[in-house]
C-alpha cells in the first residue's frame, strides 16, 4: 500500500513490476494505490533510469535493475555456497534445479537450472500474488517456514486458498506437513501448488541455526517420488550448510 514516501512508492512500483513481469500504469496504481499522476511521473523517471523498460504503454524491468539483481546474487555467501550442488542436482536428474534465499516471511529466486522444464514454467514455485500461499503449500514454502511455527500460525490466520484439487484445505494438515518437514529434514508435495508439478526442497541452516536458504527440485508429477531425491537434496543442503559455518 501507499506509504507517500518517494522510497515507498518506488519499491512498491518495483515489487509489482517485478511479480507480474509487466504492469501497466492501471495496474500500478490499483495495485499500489499511489495516484496515477505520481506513479506515472515516478515510473517515467525509472523508464529514464533504465531501471524499468517501457514497451506498448506497458512496464518490466529494466537492464540496470537486472545488473543488480545479478550483481546482489554473484555476491551472495549462500549462492556461492549453494552453485555447485545445484548444478550437481541439474545433472544428476535432469530436473529443475533450485535455491531460495530465505529472509524473514520473504524468499526470492538466488540461482536456478531450468533442466527438463519448460522455460516458462521456470516461475512455477511463486507465482505472482501468491506469496502466503506458497509458503504454506509449496514445498519450497514449507522448508523455509516449517522451523517458525509462530509464522505458520500467523499465515494461517489468513487462510489458505484451494490452489489445486489436492492443496490440503485444514489447518491441522499443514500443520502436519511442516511437522514432518522438521522431523524429516525436508518436504515433499505432489500437486498441492501447482497442478501437474511436485517439489521436494530441504531448508539449509546458516552458522546460527536459522533458516538462510531452501535447496530444491521440481519435477513433474509422476515422476516425483520422495525416495528418489530426498537423500540428494539433505545431502546438498547439510553440504552447503557446513560451506558456510566453515566460511563464517
Amino acid at each position: 500500500m501507499d506509504d507517500h514516501t518517494v522510497s515507498g512508492r518506488t519499491v512498491a512500483i518495483l515489487d509489482l513490476v517485478a511479480l507480474s513481469g509487466v504492469a501497466s500504469l492501471a495496474a500500478l496504481t490499483e495495485h499500489t494505490g499511489i495516484p496515477r499522476s505520481t506513479a506515472y511521473r515516478l515510473a517515467e523517471d525509472l523508464c529514464r533510469r533504465g531501471v524499468l523498460l517501457k514497451k506498448d504503454n506497458l512496464y518490466r524491468l529494466g537492464s540496470r535493475i537486472v545488473a543488480w539483481g545479478c550483481q546482489a546474487a554473484a555476491s551472495s555467501e549462500l549462492r556461492q555456497a549453494a552453485d555447485p550442488y545445484v548444478w550437481d542436482m541439474y545433472e544428476r536428474t535432469g530436473e529443475f534445479a533450485w535455491l531460495y534465499l530465505v529472509e524473514g516471511e520473504d524468499v526470492h529466486m538466488l540461482a536456478r537450472s531450468h533442466g527438463s522444464l519448460p522455460g516458462q514454467m521456470a516461475s512455477i514455485p511463486w507465482p505472482k500474488g501468491q506469496h502466503r500461499t506458497a509458503l504454506l503449500l509449496a514445498a519450497g514454502g514449507r522448508a523455509a517456514v516449517a522451523g517458525r511455527p509462530d509464522l505458520v500460525e500467523d499465515l494461517l490466520a489468513g487462510g489458505v486458498p484451494r490452489t489445486t484439487p489436492y492443496a490440503p484445505r485444514r489447518h491441522d494438515q499443514i500443520r502436519e506437513g511442516m511437522a514432518r518437514c522438521r522431523e524429516s529434514g525436508f518436504a515433499v508435495e505432489q500437486e498441492c501448488f501447482a497442478q501437474g508439478w511436485g517439489c521436494v526442497a530441504a531448508p539449509i541452516s546458516d552458522p546460527s541455526g536459522q533458516t538462510c536458504g531452501v535447496i530444491g527440485l521440481t519435477v513433474r508429477a509422476g515422476r516425483l517420488t520422495p525416495q528418489r531425491f530426498s537423500g540428494r537434496i539433505l545431502g546438498a543442503a547439510e553440504a552447503i550448510a557446513g560451506r558456510l559455518r566453515a566460511s563464517a
